[in-house]
């Protein structure tokens, strides 16, 4: 009886093994960056509710949006806190919102002690939130780039939406 060559079978097994694995690979990286972008995606949505209510709690407080143009949600220190100037606040000045409690990146961490303006918020993706002043109905809408860091694609996540 003669023995049977095995090489060849054993060579097949092994180059169709190394695409097989690598494309299982790639599939859990895929399934991966979904899970993570769906929890990402969850936090701004969180960020942008809790910053449109403090937006909302300084309008109820002021008369008037802390920004009445469009571009970089940049006042995060006017959100912070009722600022000392404010003569007619009596006591403790509560904050509207507090970043670091709610894990919300802004530009300048330090802002209260060096009286900073401009205090850039950023989204979970690192990018500027962007603020749209809406003039017709004195609203506003809160917009994340999304996970591309691009604004006006398919991934921007837009306060209005929720």
């Amino acid at each position: 009886m003669a023995e049977e060559d095995t090489s060849f079978s054993i060579g097949t097994v092994i180059l169709f093994s190394i695409p097989v694995a690598a494309a299982l690979l790639l599939l859990s990286w895929y399934l991966g960056q979904t899970k993570l972008k769906k929890q990402v995606t969850l936090t701004s949505t969180q960020q942008m509710k809790l910053l449109s209510t403090a937006i909302l709690m300084y309008k109820d407080r002021y008369g008037h949006l802390p920004k009445q143009t469009s571009g970089p949600l940049d006042f995060a220190e006017q959100l912070s806190k009722i600022p000392a100037s404010d003569s007619q606040w009596q006591g403790p000045r509560p904050m509207f919102v507090d970043y670091e409690k709610h894990n919300i990146h802004v530009s300048n961490s330090k802002y209260a002690e060096i009286g900073a303006t401009a205090t850039t918020i950023f989204d979970p993706y690192t990018t500027p939130y962007r603020f749209e002043y809406l003039k017709e109905n004195d609203s506003f809408i809160i917009i994340s780039a999304g996970l591309d860091g691009m604004f006006g694609t398919a991934d921007d996540i837009k306060s209005k939406d929720f």
